[in-house]
């Protein structure tokens, strides 16, 4: 087992690297905010970062230090053995008191989280809030697709066409299915949750979309059937695979009126 261990160090606000996948963004109004306090009052934090010298938690204020211009050293808290997925759980803990996040990384680092058997309390949230947050994203997801006329998607090939094993990844459903089997359970339960295993395959929607671009007519009205792709909106909701929020079905009624 690797031993994790921290270190104080100071280091050079120009040698440490941002992390560009960070969940949690701030407004350009916090930004001037953070930029001004940073001149009125230097920084007094400390910054948590890697063992390659990426940013864990205090990637903002590295960020408003860049634009004033600083070449001045920082105190750090270098984290030595923690996982990647541990890391995440850091960031998002350290992060929870201030800013925004965006929704869609945020519940993908949740994801990775729930993988390694992490507990996810340990983030700061509790699982109302971050199911919560997943409305949220799900929701400015169909606001960003439904507009007041709405158009349907148009399918392109592009490059060579995509291998099935790379449409989805099925690690998670084989292993509960592995599970399943060599459990002691009635042969109608496995049935069950071998069933319900299949909540776990992970869809590559980018991939699938080229695989349909790329596939003849059957195969493609088979992967719209199944909502692998959507073509007719009115259809996607008519078929439970989409739902509209009160606003969003006002304006579809504005628009058929």
């Amino acid at each position: 087992m690797v031993k994790r261990e921290i270190k104080i160090e100071r280091m050079h606000v120009e040698d440490l690297r941002l992390d560009f996948g960070n969940p949690r963004t701030i407004a350009p109004a916090e930004m001037d905010e953070l930029k001004a306090s940073l001149k009125k009052f230097d920084d007094f934090g400390v910054i948590v970062i890697n063992e390659k010298d990426q940013v864990i938690a205090g990637n903002q204020r590295i960020a408003a230090m860049r634009e004033l211009g600083w070449k001045k050293t920082v105190l750090c808290k270098r984290l030595v053995g923690f996982s990647k997925t541990e890391q995440k759980v850091i960031n998002i803990r350290a992060n929870r008191s201030s800013g925004e996040f965006d929704g869609e990384i945020l519940m993908q680092w949740i994801d990775d989280i729930k993988k390694a058997d992490l507990d996810v309390n340990l983030t700061g949230f509790t699982e109302v809030q971050l199911e919560q947050f997943q409305d949220v994203a799900l929701q400015e997801e169909i606001e960003a697709v439904y507009t007041r006329k709405i158009i349907s998607p148009q399918y392109l090939p592009r490059g060579e066409k995509p291998k099935l094993s790379e449409l989805r990844d099925l690690e998670k459903r084989d292993d509960l299915i592995k599970k399943i089997d060599a459990s002691g359970l009635p042969e109608d339960e496995k049935l069950f949750l071998r069933d319900a295993a299949a909540r776990h395959v992970r869809f590559d929607y980018e991939t699938i979309a080229d695989y349909y671009a790329h596939s003849g007519p059957e195969v493609q009205r088979l992967m719209e059937a199944s909502a692998l792709v959507i073509i007719d909106f009115k259809n996607a909701i008519e078929d439970g695979y989409v739902q509209l929020s009160e606003e969003l079905k006002r304006i579809q009624a504005d628009d058929e009126a």
